[in-house]
């Protein structure tokens, strides 16, 4: 009688405690992406990923498909290369993955900063990223637009003709002194020299390794000795521009030293800087290697009408909005095909809570301190994707049903701030060169054969390894 009467009771009980059982203990469905095999424990594949790591990563994608994991050197990071899972990065709606270890890395190597390095962030993130989303947007490049124009025009009038010169030297030369001009005033010392020595050893000064980027580090001082300097005059007593003098006022309002305010600078000056002078390498680079999409480019610029204007580039820097517009479709598909052709992953986020990432109908477990990095460069030499993906192809983006560039520029709150400047000063000088010259490579230099190579360690943008002899000659 008593277990008859009891035996209903116990089964309930039995049944609750099965059913919290499997709702304490069940695990979410996600698949786990595959690490890619390694040999010495800790290190992982961080040898291999240092030595090259385009090459790397394209192997990797080869083996292990669109998502998969790498150890480097006690670090977990999780390799996204589909269009899906990247925006499901980008998107990153509950702000989990955070972009500390770039910004610290950043600082460390390009700032020289080695103390409170957690305070300078804040100040980037909550002072200088705002004055510079302010001031690079489309409609406030017309107040840097004018000098700009101005210093460019009167350093390319002055170029000695006939004689054959580094490509490399004379874009990166001609638009440093032109965006330095435009931003931090015509009394802006000349700096180009350290700056070339401070980008080529970026890679070594990031990678933290003893006793690499000797000469690097000490370019870097003396740029911060330099921007110490103007730091001190205020920027405004300089000509800057509003964004310089406005950024200069928030390191002083910070209350940061000398030194520290002076990185801060220095950091703002590579990010002008870095990426651009090499894209606007390679643009150059592309047209002169395909004399036949060079010639469409020239056509097009020279035959554009500019009503009220002598020409098309003053027009142009009188309102840099025209160059974001449908009136040189061809020189957009070629900046644009420069930029797929050249752009290097650099979106690296930290987790800093468990959380998940959707695409292609899956979804993937990141845990907790791991790593996530988009490789856009597999998206933008994938064969499905871009037909002929690794030719430079100058008409590939006048197709409206052309693919798009996922965040080339980055994505979400940490996209480029300064991405429209940029393309205004590749755009701008290329076309102003082409108004006043025919731009020749060395006779008999098959470019085709020849073209520069790409340094094995680069960040955000390739640097070439390697160079092309130009020459400009006057059109009549």
């Amino acid at each position: 009688m008593f277990l008859s009467t009891a035996a209903p009771g116990v089964l309930v009980a039995v049944i609750v405690l099965i059913v919290l059982y499997y709702r304490t203990t069940r695990r979410e469905s996600y698949d786990t992406p595959p690490t890619v095999r390694y040999f010495l424990p800790w290190f992982g594949s961080a040898f291999q990923y240092a030595k090259n790591p385009t090459a790397f990563l394209k192997l990797c994608n080869e083996t292990y498909g669109g998502v998969y994991k790498l150890l480097l050197a006690g670090r977990v990071v999780v390799i996204l290369a589909t269009p899906a899972t990247m925006a499901s990065v980008y998107k990153d709606a509950a702000k989990v993955l955070k972009n500390d270890l770039v910004q610290f890395r950043i600082l460390t190597a390009i700032a020289g900063a080695t103390n409170h390095l957690e305070y300078l962030h804040e100040i980037v993130a909550g002072k200088l990223s705002p004055v510079l989303e302010e001031q690079m947007r489309k409609q406030l490049l017309v107040e840097i637009s004018g000098v700009f124009y101005r210093e460019l025009n009167s350093r390319l009038e002055d170029v000695s003709t006939g004689m054959f010169v580094k490509l490399s030297d004379f874009t990166a030369r001609h638009v440093y002194h032109a965006t330095s001009a435009a931003l931090f005033g015509p009394l802006f010392p000349d700096t180009y020299a350290d700056f070339h020595l401070l980008d080529i050893g970026i890679p070594q000064l990031v990678s933290g390794i003893p006793f690499t980027g000797r000469g690097a580090a000490k370019a870097r001082e003396r740029l911060r000795a330099t921007l110490v300097s103007y730091v001190r005059q205020g920027g405004d007593s300089l000509g800057a521009a509003a964004l310089i003098s406005k950024s200069v006022q928030e390191l002083q309002a910070a209350g940061l030293s000398e030194s520290d305010a002076a990185g801060l600078l220095l950091i703002f000056l590579w990010g002008l800087h870095g990426n651009t002078l090499a894209a606007t390498f390679w643009l150059f680079a592309h047209l002169l290697a395909d004399r036949d999409a060079m010639d469409r480019i020239s056509q097009e610029i020279r035959s554009t009408a500019s009503p009220g204007y002598s020409r098309l580039s003053a027009m142009c820097a009188a309102d840099p909005n025209i160059l974001f517009g449908p009136l040189l479709p061809l020189l957009d598909s070629a900046v644009k095909e420069t930029l797929r052709l050249h752009v290097l992953p650099t979106a690296v986020r930290t987790a800093s809570e468990a959380t998940m990432i959707t695409g292609e109908g899956r979804t993937y477990h990141v845990a907790k301190g791991e790593y996530v990095m988009a490789d856009v460069r597999a998206i933008y030499q994938d064969p499905d994707t871009f037909e002929d993906p690794t030719s430079f192809r100058v008409d590939r983006f006048l197709d409206e049903a052309a693919p798009r560039l996922i965040s080339v520029w980055g994505s979400g709150s940490h996209i480029c701030k300064g991405r429209y400047f940029a393309q205004f000063e590749m755009k701008m000088l290329i076309m102003r060169c082409l108004e006043l010259y025919d731009i020749h490579s060395l006779p008999g230099k098959d470019l085709t054969k020849s073209f520069p190579g790409i340094k094995p360690r680069s960040i955000g943008m390739d640097r070439p390894d390697g160079d092309i002899l130009i020459r400009l000659v006057q059109r009549s």
